[in-house]
């Protein structure tokens, strides 16, 4: 039996309800005969709770007040979540919010609490990459190569750009003239090769001949 007992550590309620089952019957302000193993045995609790809850009770009822029995367990208070501001966080430099740890250091926050809002979907994460700067002329320049991309399907009716298999970008196409090193096989007695350059540093560039069945337009670098 007193291992199915409860360790003594009531709510209010049950308290309350103990202390209104032992009244029930009660003759002269004492409970019933047995009332208390009853008590002990519906409540799940010893019988040493149960004189405890009722003698908490009777100094109530002496001084004349209802029976209003609270618990003294404690319960876990949590400290409130500092709710989130946008408008401190926009606030920030951008460069100052690259990782939590720098957010919580300008927001005064724990690290905890900033992936706490990430995860809340109240910050995002961005991966920015630099864009290059385009003049003006350059980005005429990009209009008028997009423009000479285009051309007239006659059996569609429709404008659609050339196939990218059509065009050669020709100032990708250089190569060196010569290597370093270069290894040979020769005959026993045959003279070894005597190569040479100004700098073998800067090795001269070359771009080879092409030979495409398309003519190229060496002006613009693109097949026609």
């Amino acid at each position: 039996m007193a291992e199915n007992m409860r360790k003594p550590n009531l709510s209010t309620k049950s308290l309350n309800s103990i202390a209104q089952f032992l009244l029930q019957g009660s003759m002269t302000g004492k409970p019933a005969y047995g009332k208390f193993t009853k008590a002990s045995s519906k409540f799940g609790v010893t019988r040493k709770m149960i004189h405890r809850v009722w003698k908490k009770a009777q100094e109530q009822l002496k001084s004349g007040q209802a029976i209003s029995l609270c618990s003294k367990k404690r319960t876990l208070c949590h400290a409130k979540k500092k709710p989130f501001d946008k408008a401190t966080l926009q606030n920030i430099l951008v460069h100052k919010r690259g990782t939590y740890r720098n957010i919580a250091k300008e927001m005064h926050v724990s690290k905890r609490l900033v992936g706490y809002w990430a995860k809340a979907g109240l910050i995002r994460p961005h991966t920015n990459a630099i864009k290059p700067s385009l003049s003006e002329k350059n980005k005429i320049e990009r209009l008028k190569f997009g423009l000479k991309s285009l051309e007239i399907n006659d059996e569609l009716k429709v404008v659609q750009f050339r196939s990218m298999s059509k065009i050669v970008h020709i100032d990708e196409k250089w190569f060196n003239l010569t290597k370093e090193t270069e290894s040979y096989y020769l005959t026993p007695d045959e003279t070894e090769p005597y190569r040479f350059c100004q700098s073998k540093r800067f090795i001269t560039k070359v771009i080879p001949a092409i030979k495409e069945k398309w003519p190229v337009d060496r002006d613009k670098n693109i097949i026609v």
